[in-house]
C-alpha cells in the first residue's frame, strides 16, 4: 500500500492518491482525497491526508 502522485491531475482533483498492493486506488480513500481540493486546501495538506489515511487503513487492516 502506498501514496502515488497523479500525473495529470486536472484541477480540483487530487495530486496523490493511495494505491493498494495490486496496484489499484482504494475507493474510500480517494473518496475523501478529492473532496479536499474541491475545498481549496493546499496540495501539501492534500498529501498529508494521504499519508495519514495510508497508516490509518494499514492499522484497520492489521487488526481485522
Amino acid at each position: 500500500m502506498r501514496v502515488t502522485k497523479v500525473v495529470d491531475a486536472r484541477p480540483g482533483r487530487p495530486a496523490v492518491e493511495l494505491v493498494d498492493y495490486a496496484g489499484v486506488p482504494v475507493a474510500d480513500v480517494t473518496g475523501i482525497l478529492r473532496l479536499l481540493p474541491v475545498r481549496d486546501y493546499s496540495p501539501n495538506t492534500v498529501r498529508a491526508y494521504a499519508y495519514d489515511l495510508q497508516k490509518l487503513y494499514r492499522f484497520c487492516m492489521s487488526v481485522a
